[in-house]
C-alpha cells in the first residue's frame, strides 16, 4: 500500500513539474551510482592487506600519476612493505621490499605457479 502511494506521489510530481524532476534525477542518479561504486570497491579488497583507501571512482590513482615509486616508498612507511592500492575498481597488491616478496612468493609457490587450462577439441567426442 505505501509503495503505490509512493509511485502515485512520483508520478504526480513528475508531470506537475518535470523539469524540477529531471534536475533531480540528474543528482540522485550520479550520486547512488557513487554510493554502491564504494560498496563494491570495499568489497573487492583484499581482507586482511591495510592500504591507502584512495579517492572515490579512481581509488589511488591520482596519487601516483606523477611519481609511482615515491609514492609507493612512502605508504611502505605506514602501511609495511606489503600493502594494497586500488586502481579505480581494481585491488592491486604491491610488494614493496625484497625480502617480503621472497617470503611472500617463495612459501606460497604452489599457489602462485600453474599452468593455464587450454580448451582444445581433443577432448570433444564426435558422438
Amino acid at each position: 500500500m505505501a509503495i503505490a502511494a509512493v509511485l502515485s506521489f512520483l508520478q504526480q510530481s513528475i508531470l506537475e513539474s518535470p523539469l524540477q524532476s529531471l534536475a533531480a534525477t540528474a543528482f540522485i542518479v550520479p550520486v547512488l551510482y557513487i554510493i554502491i561504486n564504494e560498496f563494491i570497491r570495499a568489497s573487492a579488497r583484499v581482507s586482511g592487506l591495510k592500504g591507502p583507501r584512495g579517492l572515490p571512482l579512481i581509488g589511488n590513482l591520482a596519487q601516483i600519476r606523477k611519481n609511482a615509486a615515491e609514492q609507493y616508498r612512502i605508504w611502505s612507511r605506514t602501511h609495511g612493505p606489503v600493502y594494497q592500492i586500488q586502481l579505480g575498481n581494481i585491488p592491486v597488491v604491491v610488494v614493496n621490499s625484497a625480502a617480503a616478496a621472497k617470503v611472500l612468493f617463495g612459501h606460497n609457490a604452489q599457489a602462485l605457479s600453474s599452468r593455464p587450462e587450454f580448451y582444445t577439441f581433443h577432448k570433444v567426442s564426435p558422438r
